[in-house]
């Protein structure tokens, strides 16, 4: 009886205006959307395993099981056993990973929202954010009473309000996507599908290629397309940055900023700024400003650190630098610098290993092929090839294989160098 009792404030919440919830097929076959809600109407089409799925209201039928509405019929919540009743799970509600990095919000509600101590809705509120304001997020959690709470510098902010019944109804906060611009941006596609690139700033253009999941690339300009999302200019073509769903659910997020993660190394950049890049005396966003790099210029960096703005920051010998410009709204925007990686080639090179550990010499290109040897730090070797590798990674090919430039992050982006130029043979 408490099962058919939740179902019911389910399907009251749903049909009273509570928005719309994501779900997942995960039967092992496909499973039908019919369209009408009993099982005896006409299925128009399947949905695959693994397909997820937006629900606008949640209905029993005349024998007893739970149906979701979708934009064109209905589907089982579970199947029915040879017995007539409702039987395995055929479909979950999505939940949204926690996320551990620092993003962006803006209130879309009409009225303040309340920032409280802890996680659960008892907890005392430390003071409000009005409608409109951006904020900073480091973590989603769901709290005991299954609401996404979204952890703030001084608390915990709710993903959308509480209904009535106590289940979660519209939404009060929104990602903060940032503005259009002209700049250097660096994305990596975190969609579990490969992205079309289109031809034309159109959402309808042609796809001349595809960008396949985790893939890391380049972006010179941010703009809205006609049909409402924001896309993102490569070499040739245009991006997604999100993907709408025709029934107005909130849209799933195609990309994110490709920032590698914070540490301590040797790294090498080149202003890609068309203006100059201050040298701040500390990594805060307000340190006074020591000197000023020219577009163009190259330098090396010993530390990264995640700034108090979100932007990560790069320690020079006599400071800090931005790796992202902060627009308007305070959001991390266009890349002021780049990576000053040389280009791909054949010749001779010398390099000088300059991590603090051995680097494998591996028999070939990619990096699942197998290690030869290692050469240990200080040594100077010989290169006869500089070539991108399937990861994106700049091999150096030697007398009896390859090895890398840069080592690999966690997240799979190109990190600290481990080799530096030994200057020119004699």
């Amino acid at each position: 009886q408490g099962s058919k009792m939740c179902k019911a404030g389910a399907c009251a919440a749903m049909s009273n205006g509570g928005g719309t919830r994501l779900y997942r097929v995960i039967h092992h076959q496909p499973i039908n959307v019919r369209d009408e809600l009993e099982l005896s109407s006409r299925s128009v089409r399947r949905l695959e395993p693994g397909t997820v799925f937006s629900v606008t209201e949640a209905r029993l039928n005349a024998e007893g099981l739970l149906r979701l509405r979708v934009p064109d019929g209905w589907v089982s919540e579970q199947i029915r056993s040879a017995f007539g009743v409702p039987a395995e799970y055929i479909v979950e509600p999505v939940v949204a990973r926690r996320r551990q990095k620092i993003s962006f919000y803006r209130v879309v509600h009409t009225e303040p929202i309340n920032i409280r101590e802890g996680l659960e809705l008892s907890s005392p509120s430390v003071r409000q954010l009005e409608p409109g304001s951006i904020f900073k997020v480091s973590d989603r959690r769901l709290n005991a009473e299954g609401l996404m709470r979204l952890r703030t510098a001084d608390g915990w902010v709710s993903e959308r309000n509480r209904s009535a019944l106590g289940v979660p109804a519209e939404c009060i906060v929104e990602p903060a996507v940032a503005p259009e611009g002209v700049g250097t941006f660096f994305y990596r596609v975190t969609h579990g599908e490969a992205l079309g690139v289109g031809a034309g700033l159109s959402v309808a253009s042609p796809c001349v290629r595809r960008l396949r999941p985790g893939a890391v690339f380049r972006a010179a300009e941010r703009r809205l397309s006609p049909e409402g999302p924001m896309r993102l200019r490569v070499a040739d073509g245009w991006v997604s940055e999100q993907l709408r769903h025709a029934d107005g659910s909130p849209p799933d997020v195609l990309l994110e900023p490709a920032v590698a993660p914070e540490g301590v190394g040797a790294f090498h950049y080149r202003v890609a700024h068309a203006e100059d890049v201050p040298v701040r005396a500390g990594p805060e966003p307000d340190a006074p400003v020591v000197r000023w790099l020219r577009p163009g210029s190259v330098f090396n960096a010993a530390e990264r650190r995640l700034g108090a703005e979100g932007a990560m920051q790069v320690r020079v010998e006599d400071g800090w630098v931005s790796e992202q410009l902060c627009g308007a709204e305070g959001l991390p925007a266009q890349f002021l610098l780049e990576a000053a990686a040389a280009a791909e080639g054949r010749g001779v090179f010398l390099y000088r290993v300059v991590h603090t550990v051995p680097i494998h010499v591996r028999s070939g290109l990619e990096l699942s092929s197998p290690s030869v040897r290692m050469i240990r730090p200080g040594t100077t070797f010989r290169a006869s090839q500089r070539r991108w590798n399937a990861e994106g990674l700049m091999r150096l090919q030697v007398e009896d294989g390859w090895c890398s430039e840069r080592s690999r992050s966690a997240e799979g982006l190109a990190a600290e160098f481990l080799v530096e130029s030994a200057g020119s043979p004699a």
